[in-house]
């Protein structure tokens, strides 16, 4: 958990409260982005992220694959996978093993590469689904409901009262999550459909 120890500092020296209001408030220009750019694709939006460069973090293509489709048959809506350019071919793989009857997800980094643009997403979308990363802490700080995928429970961190952390019960590894608690968490958020 030493990034999200050093992002909880990082909000404090900020004077930004990590567990009261949502310390990241959206900017007109970044609704106005979202509403250009992201706001015409089915709802609901759902961004993930599934590339760490600890390895034990990394949410496994098939898994993730399995998972986001079957949250996209119940519930409809788009994936938006947000990264770093250091995930380029772990993205690439998700993408390729996307089932093609599905809607492709959109890759964030082709739409925009400023992070300031990308809190807009952030900001007005409807969850977060993804790996303990950078991402999920943003997710978090932009108080959007979020069920983020720990490793080990060691490393749990959860400041919202919309935020999920799941891990794996046995084993060591984020594919050992089993899909029906992650959906179990969607349908808190999102009700039970389907």
């Amino acid at each position: 958990r030493p990034f999200g120890g050093l992002f909880d500092r990082f909000l404090l020296q900020q004077e930004i409260d990590p567990v009261g209001t949502t310390p990241i408030k959206p900017l007109e220009s970044q609704r106005q982005f979202y509403e250009e750019m992201f706001a015409a694709y089915p709802r609901p939006h759902i961004v993930t992220t599934l590339y760490s460069q600890d390895r034990n973090r990394r949410w496994p293509i098939l898994r993730a694959v399995d998972c986001l489709t079957n949250v996209v048959k119940q519930h409809g809506g788009t994936i938006f996978v947000s990264s770093g350019d250091d995930a380029r071919e772990m993205n690439a793989e998700f993408f390729n093993h996307w089932p093609k009857n599905l809607s492709t997800p959109v890759d964030v980094r082709r739409v925009t590469r400023e992070l300031k643009n990308e809190l807009g997403l952030f900001h007005f979308a409807d969850l977060f689904l993804g790996i303990n990363s950078f991402t999920s802490n943003l997710a978090m700080n932009c108080d959007l409901p979020s069920i983020i995928l720990f490793h080990k429970r060691s490393y749990m961190l959860n400041y919202r009262k919309n935020s999920f952390g799941l891990h794996p019960v046995s084993g060591t590894e984020i594919a050992d999550i089993c899909n029906n608690d992650i959906n179990e968490k969607i349908n808190v958020i999102f009700g039970h459909k389907k």
